[in-house]
This record gives structure tokens, C-alpha cells and sequence, in this order.
């Protein structure tokens, strides 16, 4: 959320100065799992720090060129990984990890999903995938969120895809589902669970992982569970499925 902070740091900056405030504190906060990398926010710190101490330093895209070996566009790139909606940059939502997480059989009736999510994801993974191999100490954040795009391209609209098949009558669309889908969806989180493993382990001490572990293999859990109830439907030992027919 670069775009989100480069836009409210502004009128606290400007606050900021106009009461003579010479010192102040930026933090980032590791709230419910800290699962983003603690380095995705160069981008804010380099804007916060040009704009309050005026430094000149020049550049915020040959500054972080240099530094990272990523361009400032680059960079703010992972910020599009939550900007399913248009125009909302200003406005801090997380689909990455709401959508991620969705139950396919329960839904959240909050949540107005769409499958045009899908073609949003792949796009992510189109546009991280050439930045994964960049020689640079800070490629591994792009290949962590890249896998994440991979995982999203399916997951996101898993929940809408079942049930329009399921209401369909589809029971073709239903074995696809469970003998495509949702394997090549966990095989993706397997490779993203470890590449994201694999960035915790350099950016933290080990201990908080654990709760990335229970959240994904719990996923990965409840996928197969999910496969399990639709196979007895798809068989015929069960009537209806009770979850999806009270969205």
C-alpha cells in the first residue's frame, strides 16, 4: 500500500511542519501475521524522507534503481496485488489475503465477488513473473508475490465457480473442478507457502511463521475436504450440498 501511504503522509507532513515538528516516528506495522516483507515499503520511506527533510536526494526512481536494482514502478507494482477495484489506491483493502483464505463452499455474503478476478491475477503473475529472476538482494519479494498471483489466478473465484456449476447441475463442471482445479490450486499454494517460508526466514527471527503454517495448511486442508464433500456429490451419495444452498 505505497500509493496508499505516499498519499496520506502528505497532509501529515505538511502538519507536521506548519507546528514545527522536526522529528517523527514512521512505523509499519506487523498486524495479524505480518505477512508482507518489511522491505516492500521503500518506496513510502524514500518519499517520506525526500518530502519532510527535503534532502534532494534526487530521483525516487534512479535512487531506488540503484539501491535495489528495481525501478520505482517496479516497486509500486506489488502495490497492484490489492488494487482489484479501480480507483481505490487511496483506500487501504486486502483481497490478496481475503480472497486467499474465502471458504469455496461457505462465502462470505459481504464480500461482491467476481470472476473477473481471475483475468486480474493472471495479469499480476504476466506482469511479476520477468521481475523474479532480476539480479538483485531483493528479488525474492517479487517471486513471493508472484507465486501468490499464481495461487489468486484460480482461488479468487474458486467459491463463484462451484456454485454456478453446482446450480448448473453441472456434474461435468464439477469433476473438473475437482479433478483440475483445485490440485493445480494446491499445488501453487505448496510453492508459494515455500517461497514465503523461505522470505520470513530472511527477514525474521523463526518464531510468528507458525502462524502462516496453520493459516495455509489449513487451507490446503479444507481444499481437500471440499474435494471430498463434491465427490460425494458428483457420485450420488449425497442428495445436495447443505453449504451452497444458502449462499
Amino acid at each position: 500500500h505505497n500509493g496508499f501511504s505516499k498519499k496520506s503522509m502528505v497532509p501529515a507532513i505538511k502538519s507536521a511542519k506548519l507546528h514545527r515538528v522536526s522529528h517523527f516516528v514512521v512505523t509499519s506495522w506487523g498486524d495479524n501475521g505480518a505477512e508482507a516483507s518489511m522491505f516492500s515499503t521503500l518506496p513510502s520511506l524514500y518519499f517520506i524522507s525526500n518530502k519532510f527533510y527535503n534532502d534532494k536526494l534526487g530521483n525516487e526512481d534512479a535512487f531506488l534503481k540503484t539501491l535495489t536494482n528495481y525501478s520505482l514502478d517496479e516497486w509500486m507494482s506489488l502495490d497492484l496485488m490489492n488494487q482489484i477495484y479501480q480507483s481505490k489506491e487511496i483506500k487501504v483493502v486486502n483481497p490478496s489475503k481475503y480472497l486467499l483464505y474465502e471458504d469455496p463452499l461457505l462465502g462470505d455474503p459481504n464480500i461482491k465477488l467476481n470472476l473477473n478476478y481471475e483475468t486480474y491475477y493472471r495479469k499480476m503473475s504476466d506482469l511479476l513473473d520477468p521481475l523474479t529472476d532480476r539480479k538483485s538482494n531483493y528479488s525474492y519479494i517479487f517471486k513471493t508475490l508472484y507465486l501468490l498471483s499464481n495461487v489468486l489466478v484460480a482461488k479468487s473465484v474458486l467459491s463463484l465457480t462451484i456454485y454456478k456449476s453446482y446450480h448448473k447441475k453441472s456434474i461435468a463442471e464439477l469433476q473438473s473442478i475437482n479433478d483440475l482445479v483445485i490440485p493445480d490450486i494446491l499445488k501453487n499454494i505448496k510453492e508459494f507457502y515455500r517461497m514465503f517460508k523461505a522470505q520470513w526466514y530472511q527477514e525474521n527471527k523463526f518464531e510468528g511463521f507458525e502462524v502462516q503454517s496453520y493459516r495455509l495448511g489449513g487451507l490446503m486442508n479444507r481444499l481437500e475436504e471440499v474435494q471430498s464433500i463434491i465427490t460425494l456429490y458428483v457420485d450420488k451419495k449425497i442428495d445436495t450440498i447443505n453449504m451452497l444452498e444458502q449462499r
